[in-house]
Order: structure tokens, then C-alpha cells, then sequence
């Protein structure tokens, strides 16, 4: 695998985790998941530059370097993720723990922030084909 060919998926496309997925499921039993944090961080960093993220203006707010999350808002982010990927529940109305996900600029997770990071959560995760959620959250009949 050439990671620098754009033809040739790699971990750092989201057609090679799709792939992944799909074949692991084709060789196996076990119930596999995709878990789409990124996903999540793409629609959270709309919603950022778009003004509607109080006190966030895009991405690189969450993030702790150029490559991972911060321990704040980007944990939560994460683990509210991972929450509704595998137990296929919404998270919203969940709250941020107290004492828990303070980044580097202090709390960020207004009871707000958490709202909208949480609707969006579910929206990816309910969305998303990949994630076993999908099937379980549509309505009767669809």
C-alpha cells in the first residue's frame, strides 16, 4: 500500500475504513462497526464556521495537535461517539460528567456546546450505514 497515492485507499481515507469494514464483515461473524468520529468532527467544524458553535470557530479549537483530539471538548466529542455507535442510543440529553473533558482552555462544554455536539453525534451516528446503528434507529415501516 502507497499511503501517498490518492488511488490506493490508506488509513487516512475514509474509503479504506469503509473497505475495511465491509470485509471484515465478509469473513466473519462477529458484529462489526464503524465508529465515525471524523465524520462527526466534519459536521461539527460546519456548524463551527458557520457561527452556530458559541465560543468555537472551527476544528483546530478541539484539537489538542495537528493530529489528535484535545482531552475537553474532543474527548467528549469521541466518547459520546463511541457511546451511540455501540449501544445504538442517542446521546443527547447527556450531560458532560463534572471533573471530566477539560482541555487546554478549560471547560468549552457548555450545556450548549454539549447539545450541539450531541445532535450531531446522533445524526452522523444514526445516519451512517456503517455503524449498525442505522437500521435500528429508522422508524417502523422504513
Amino acid at each position: 500500500v502507497t499511503v501517498d497515492n490518492p488511488e490506493t485507499p490508506s488509513s487516512h481515507q475514509r474509503t479504506y475504513y469503509e473497505h475495511l469494514v465491509k470485509r471484515l464483515r465478509g469473513v466473519t461473524d462477529a458484529e462489526i462497526r464503524l465508529i465515525p468520529i471524523p465524520e462527526v468532527m466534519y459536521e461539527l467544524d460546519k456548524r463551527m464556521r458557520e457561527g452556530e458553535v458559541p465560543g468555537l470557530s472551527g476544528i483546530g479549537d478541539i484539537m489538542g495537535d495537528k493530529l489528535h483530539l484535545d482531552a475537553g471538548l474532543g474527548g467528549y466529542l469521541a466518547g459520546v461517539t463511541v457511546y451511540s455507535t455501540i449501544f445504538g442510543k442517542s446521546p443527547e440529553g447527556l450531560a458532560k460528567p463534572d471533573g471530566h473533558y477539560e482541555g487546554k482552555e478549560g471547560n468549552l462544554i457548555t450545556p450548549e456546546v454539549a447539545k450541539i455536539v450531541n445532535e450531531i453525534v446522533w445524526k452522523v451516528v444514526s445516519g451512517h450505514a456503517l455503524t449498525g446503528v442505522a437500521d435500528a434507529a429508522a422508524p417502523a415501516g422504513r
